[in-house]
């Protein structure tokens, strides 16, 4: 036999595919030949190869001579072989759990693009059942929403910094992700009104109370949902000039923080002084 090449029976070995396993044996000649078998006759039936309920018999077999490779190896090398090989085994018992997934496949294709542009092109693997357009649409819708949601995670990282909270238990932890969530969902929720919808009334976005005081803190007749956006940017370092980008997630978190203090302030002076008291 050449060097690193044995008979399948040569050796008792654990049918695992690197490491310590240099022969092929029995175990793995017999997987390899069900699943090529079932790869086969699934697309002669012209059915997913991966299928919950086609695979079962497969998996069944797969893992049963796995086992059986494993305690062989083990009777005849002792217990502690067991414990070793069960690391390096790991790396091709993981991937069976994809064994046990149904998936679907969509493929959604832009129909009329821009002119000079190619058109989006996306296919799609849900493990969400799609029988039908409809389900297919919501397929897509869903995964058209995969940005807004990497959005809320940055405004959570980076407007709130949630990263940086330091607490030394779990239940207070996920307190604080609660109600930074809420906070983040609102500075998301600003920042796309302002941009699908500049000329929405600012009330839309914030109360009586905190127009007054941004009205009167910059000066500024805000009227407007991107007027008002503006402005609570501004509280927070945003520049103001007409030549800047719309602002980000990080400086309508700083301004928003201004903005709640000084509500607070204003509500408290209201209460103390007369003079600022209104009807």
């Amino acid at each position: 036999m050449g060097a690193g090449l044995d008979l399948p029976l040569d050796k008792v070995l654990v049918g695992d595919f690197g490491t310590q396993a240099t022969a092929l044996n029995l175990t793995n000649l017999l997987c390899f030949w069900l699943f090529a078998a079932h790869v086969l006759r699934q697309m002669a039936k012209n059915q997913p190869i991966f299928e919950r309920t086609s695979l079962n018999k497969f998996v069944i077999a797969f893992a049963l001579l796995g086992a059986a490779a494993l305690l062989r190896a083990g009777w005849a090398y002792g217990t502690w072989y067991i414990w070793e090989m069960v690391t390096s085994l790991k790396r091709w018992l993981t991937p069976m759990l994809l064994y046990f997934l149904a998936l679907w496949v969509v493929r959604a294709t832009e129909i009329a693009p821009p002119q000079g542009c190619e058109p989006i092109e996306w296919i799609l693997l849900s493990t969400l059942r799609v029988e039908s357009f409809e389900e297919a649409c919501r397929c897509v819708r869903y995964y058209a929403l995969r940005w807004r949601v990497e959005r809320f995670h940055y405004t959570l990282k980076q407007g709130c910094t949630v990263e940086k909270v330091q607490f030394d238990d779990a239940h207070t932890l996920k307190n604080a992700l609660a109600l930074y969530s809420v906070v983040a969902w609102r500075l998301l929720w600003m920042t796309y009104v302002a941009r699908q919808n500049p000329q929405a009334p600012a009330e839309e976005l914030f109360t009586a109370v905190e127009l007054a005081v941004l009205r009167h803190k910059t000066q500024l007749a805000v009227q407007t949902a991107l007027g008002a956006v503006r402005a609570v940017a501004q509280l927070g370092g945003f520049p103001g000039n007409p030549s800047a980008k719309e602002p980000g997630v990080k400086v309508l978190w700083r301004g928003l923080r201004r903005l709640d203090a000084m509500v607070e302030g204003w509500l408290l002076a209201q209460t103390t002084f007369d003079f600022m008291r209104q009807d």
